[in-house]
């Protein structure tokens, strides 16, 4: 399982003031086999909550499904895709300025 904790800003996780980073998971394998994805946690079940390729929020857990239950094994592995969206006002400003996001993957069993 994949636990995945940040401050929240709608659906997604904070990025500066009132900017957001839309987090993607794909690509998963689970000890060099192919798996599908489950999210479950903080977005209430859709149809994007499973499947080869999900998008994630603070709150959301990830489990490898393969063939209905979740799967077990040794070496999990995932692409994380990150894109950052921040609003034009916050890049009208005088003076440089850091743009942040924190965010943790926390990983554990099922």
């Amino acid at each position: 399982m994949l636990l995945l904790r940040g401050e929240s800003f709608g659906q997604h996780f904070k990025f500066a003031n009132q900017g957001q980073v839309i987090v993607s998971i794909s690509d998963a394998t689970l000890d060099g086999h192919s798996v599908e994805l489950a999210r479950g946690g903080s977005i209430e079940a859709s149809a994007d909550s499973y499947g080869s390729s999900i998008k994630v929020a603070p709150g959301d857990f990830i489990l490898p499904i393969s063939g209905g239950p979740p799967a077990r094994g040794s070496v999990w592995s995932l692409r994380v895709e990150i894109h950052p969206l921040i609003p034009v006002s916050e890049m009208r400003i005088p003076d440089a300025k850091t743009l942040e996001a924190h965010f943790t993957f926390e990983v554990g069993s099922h």
